[in-house]
């Protein structure tokens, strides 16, 4: 999964990052308007949780798993709204919209949980 992304002139590994170093990307590549950097850093972010929740091993994280995975797919829906990409944007928004099947979730979790499925009506509101 070694994958190297070119940001402007500087190179970025972003598989290299740890989340929250990933999470702080996708906000700064959101801060520039660069819409498909936000896509590639949060897809990069999407798989890694993935894995790591396949895996289940035993690392510790500042916030619950869910939030990850749930940053992931919503920076991914807004940059894909930004790019007219709607379709694109709503299935992102789909899939975190109901985040409760996550396992192993403790109060901070479902808070995200709750979170997620609240902004995900006014943005789908705002595609339509």
């Amino acid at each position: 999964m070694y994958e190297v992304k070119k940001l402007g002139d500087f190179i970025i590994d972003i598989d290299q990052f740890d989340y929250d170093s990933t999470v702080q990307m996708i906000k700064a590549a959101f801060s520039f308007e660069l819409w498909h950097e936000v896509i590639r850093f949060s897809e990069s972010l999407y798989i890694r949780i993935n894995k790591l929740k396949e895996d289940k091993p035993n690392l510790i994280l500042k916030r619950p798993l869910v939030y990850y995975y749930g940053y992931a797919l919503l920076m991914k829906g807004s940059a894909f709204k930004k790019l007219r990409r709607f379709d694109e944007a709503k299935e992102c928004i789909r899939q975190y919209s109901d985040l409760s099947w996550f396992e192993n979730l403790d109060q901070a979790g479902l808070e995200e949980v709750n979170y997620y499925a609240y902004i995900s009506l006014p943005n789908l509101l705002e595609i339509e």
